[in-house]
């Protein structure tokens, strides 16, 4: 037996793969190309996706700040930073039972 012949199914294998992937991608665009002249056939109806609206969730936690804390800067990993009139920064984080830093 002849040791290239297994490698040479191998390399038939992945090249018989290749051209089913890429006819199945070929069939797909020509589809999607086709669609305009194919609006009135009842079958493209059933691969058509319904229409969508966008939703948005409702907020998890509601969070009060004070402003006598100071100007909001900047939102990060759950925590706020505000800049006080004196120009100290405050570190507030939003998790429940955490306590706010001033830096």
């Amino acid at each position: 037996m002849n040791p290239a012949a297994p490698k040479r199914e191998v390399i038939v294998n992945a090249d018989r793969y290749t051209r089913i992937v890429l006819g199945v991608i070929a069939v797909a665009l020509v589809v999607i190309a086709a669609q305009p002249w194919l609006s009135g056939a009842g079958w493209l109806g059933a691969l058509r996706p319904e229409a969508v609206q966008a939703q948005t969730a409702a907020a998890k936690y509601e969070v009060g700040v004070p402003k006598s804390w100071g100007k909001f800067v900047a939102y990060s990993n759950n925590n706020l930073l505000l800049e006080a009139p004196d120009g100290s920064w405050r570190i507030v984080t939003s998790r429940a039972g955490c306590r706010s830093t001033r830096r």
